[in-house]
């Protein structure tokens, strides 16, 4: 019987949005010796509430992205994600208010990265933004 399927070698593997942002996660602790931790969650039943948007099909993946100081018990929500099993376009939806202002200054009214390049340059202008710089700040100055 011949196998009609491709080699699995010769298909390109992507890094998807959410290992990014576990990587991002990882670094951040990395560089605040883990005083401040970067974590995805998976939004269990908001997929329908964003299926449809966009270029969105079929099954979506919701992520939060939130900034965790574990010594204080305390969490901040920066986004949220969606895309489907394609990756890209990938929507950032309830962005904080502060942030989104600053980032839509630079990007537009609408934050969606179409491939990896745009979605690593929007993270890094949220990542930059003076809100989350502040809010680094306000959670590393309480070790004082």
């Amino acid at each position: 019987m011949d196998n009609l399927w491709p080699e699995i070698g010769e298909i390109a593997k992507k890094r998807t949005p959410i290992v990014i942002l576990n990587e991002q996660g990882s670094l951040l602790a990395e560089r605040t010796e883990g005083v401040i931790v970067g974590e995805t969650k998976r939004s269990k039943g908001l997929e329908d509430k964003y299926t449809g948007i966009g270029k969105l099909t079929g099954n979506i993946f919701v992520y939060n992205f939130i900034l965790r100081a574990p010594f204080l018990q305390y969490t901040y929500k920066l986004f949220t994600i969606a895309y489907d099993i394609f990756s890209y376009p990938t929507y950032f939806i309830n962005i904080e208010d502060d942030i989104g202002q600053e980032v839509r200054g630079q990007i537009g009214p609408e934050i969606i990265a179409d491939n990896e390049d745009e979605y690593m340059r929007i993270l890094r202008i949220i990542f930059n933004t003076k809100k989350t710089k502040k809010i680094i700040s306000s959670i590393l100055s309480q070790l004082d």
